[in-house]
């Protein structure tokens, strides 16, 4: 990302405190967050881990998405999972089978409340823990993760607020000896890796329009997924994958944004519901780059669609897809890098950062980014007007 952007991320990570009384996030000269302190972060030790000595790993959250993870964890070789932790029990006892087949032996399980998870990370065996919790958790989790010298594969959105994205980027930068990782995992897919490089290299020319939208079926998800306090709204649950993206294409933060949207599709099937079923939004970076967004969950068979294309002077990519072109119908070297299963990837990588002492290939910064580009459309929406980065920064 370029030198604002940089600049931007290492002031939240000198001082989250300082950060955000300055930036008039406070109450009485105090920051607010949902979890976060006014203190400095933690600065931890990790549990040491031998080169030939297998990777202990504990997964907190395992209901869909974090047996999904399980599962690909579970495939990769030297590692053992030696924990779970889930406040359900019908998840913990499916992830606890999926450990037993696949290794022969059952690993210890928590779950007796919401804290539980605490006792799991006082195992000092374990050098790495999973997260898919529901979204309210994830800061938290992070950062008593972090604190206590464990290296995290944390899935998105960062954090629901600002202060709270702040501090886990803070704690990140305080400990950079553990590997923070934040499950974008289409960062980690080669085909994506290749789109972005090759948009470097000026294949499509300057960077015109985003094409991006998510349209789901008509069917939406409930629970703590309808309650934005829980989730964030889907801008942050659901959307955040596509605005790390955009951020990634664009090589910097944004400018502004603006949009609007529906927020009583489905109040008539799931009373209380209070999360935007429908938006579109506009959204503008430096050097007059315009991302056009539409996300929903509205769309019946045959009319469910997901892309995310990127439209330069010279030409035209489909990110993470097959199609690269020229406009002046020039041959152009097709994309190359193979496809496959990005979580895989993406908990490889996670796991090569920890042997081979890479950085992250999805880094905190990159996931305090895009909860702050969610949260800045999820503004604008709301409020009907355009609402400005510089904006967000002064909002907890």
């Amino acid at each position: 990302m370029d030198q604002l952007t940089r600049r931007e991320m290492l002031a939240a990570s000198a001082s989250v405190a300082a950060g955000l009384a300055a930036s008039g996030c406070s109450q009485n000269g105090k920051p607010v967050a949902m979890f976060t302190q006014a203190a400095s972060p933690v600065k931890a030790t990790p549990v040491p881990l031998g080169p030939d000595e297998p990777l202990k790993v504990g997964f907190i959250g395992i209901g869909g998405r974090g047996r999904g993870l399980l599962d690909a964890f579970l495939k990769l070789p030297n590692q053992q999972v030696v924990a779970l932790c889930d406040i359900n029990k019908e998840n913990l006892d499916k992830a606890a089978a999926m450990v037993e087949k696949a290794q022969g032996k059952a690993p210890q399980t928590f779950g007796k409340d919401a804290d539980d998870f605490k006792n799991l990370l006082d195992r000092k065996d374990i050098h790495a823990i999973v997260t898919a919790t529901p979204c309210f958790e994830h800061p938290r989790i992070m950062l008593a993760t972090i604190a206590a010298g464990k290296h995290i594969y944390g899935e998105k959105p960062l954090a629901l607020t600002v202060a709270d994205a702040d501090a886990c980027l803070a704690a990140a930068e305080a400990n950079k000896d553990l590997v923070v990782q934040v499950g974008f995992q289409w960062m980690a897919s080669p085909r994506f890796q290749e789109c972005i490089e090759r948009i470097r290299r000026g294949d499509i020319g300057r960077l015109v329009e985003g094409r991006f939208f998510r349209h789901n079926g008509s069917s939406p998800l409930i629970g703590w997924f309808s309650d934005r306090a829980k989730s964030g709204d889907w801008m942050l649950e659901q959307a955040c994958h596509e605005y790390n993206i955009m951020n990634w294409v664009a090589g910097t933060t944004p400018i502004k944004a603006y949009g609007m949207g529906w927020s009583n599709l489905y109040q008539d099937v799931d009373p209380g519901r209070n999360v935007t079923d429908y938006y579109a939004a506009i959204i503008e970076y430096p050097d007059n780059f315009i991302v056009h967004y539409a996300h929903g969950w509205i769309s019946p068979d045959g009319f469910r669609e997901f892309a995310q294309k990127a439209i330069g002077t010279k030409g035209a990519v489909e990110l993470g897809g097959d199609r690269i072109s020229r406009s002046d119908g020039q041959q152009i070297e097709p994309l190359k890098s193979p496809k496959g299963d990005d979580t895989a990837f993406a908990l490889k990588a996670f796991v090569d950062s920890i042997r081979d002492g890479k950085p992250a290939v999805a880094p905190v910064s990159y996931g305090r980014n895009a909860t702050l580009l969610a949260l800045m459309v999820r503004k604008a929406v709301y409020e009907r007007r355009e609402v400005t980065w510089k904006e967000m920064l002064r909002t907890c």
